[in-house]
């Protein structure tokens, strides 16, 4: 089989990124190896196709991953490899390696020809200028649904309204209850002075604590 590594080249070239998840190293080769192999097909050699594989071996869509067959003679050659990276991923890439040619007269059996459709099977790879489908339009609010969420706005800040003044009634309840009690020992303070000047005065020492009192120049 001619070398088609060029081929493979301008197809990887289409892609935005070669890099794809540890994972799907076969199925982006698989992407690159059809598209390569229909081009090959039908535009050049009508002789060349996919590799047939069946069901336990690595395959993408029932055909090899990175190899190609001559339909005529059976030559054939595997054109990448998925090269693991430091972060885990897989970097596809070209790899050339020629297949034994099988002996002259050997059936070829497991040639399979390239159609359009390979094209369409999904992978990790994106071509360039792909565009992904946006997304379904959520459905139009109607004036009723927004005349109930506007009072479900209002219900909740008269709920947090409520709840506020609650807690400024209590913050002033307990302020004030604060003063009583400031006040109340201070009117005790004064009585329990009064009586000590009493007892004082009974004892001719009342002018001592006049001249003593805190609360007088």
């Amino acid at each position: 089989m001619q070398n088609y590594s060029q081929v493979f080249a301008d197809t990887l070239a289409l892609y935005e990124s070669l890099y794809v998840p540890g994972d799907q190293g076969d199925a982006a080769k698989g992407q690159v190896t059809v598209r390569a192999g229909y081009r090959i097909y039908s535009t050049m050699n009508p002789r060349v196709g996919y590799i047939a594989k069946s069901g336990g071996q690595t395959q993408f869509h029932g055909v090899a991953v990175d190899a190609l067959l001559d339909s005529v003679d059976g030559s054939g050659a595997d054109y990448l490899t998925d090269e693991l990276q430091p972060d885990g991923r897989r970097l596809i890439k070209l790899a050339y390696s020629v297949y034994p040619t099988p002996p002259p007269g050997t059936p070829i059996t497991n040639w399979v020809q390239p159609t359009a459709a390979y094209l369409e099977y999904p992978g990790p790879l994106v071509l360039k200028g792909d565009v992904p489908e946006p997304g379904p339009e959520p459905p139009p609010v109607s004036t009723d649904q927004i005349l109930s969420a506007l009072e479900d706005i209002q219900a909740t800040l008269a709920m947090h309204t409520e709840a506020l003044g609650r807690i400024e009634n209590q913050q002033a309840a307990d302020t004030a209850a604060i003063i009583t009690a400031i006040d109340d020992f201070r009117g005790y303070v004064v009585d329990v002075i009064e009586d000590v000047e009493q007892f004082l005065n009974k004892l001719g020492l009342g002018l001592f604590l006049r001249r003593h009192r805190p609360d007088e120049p």
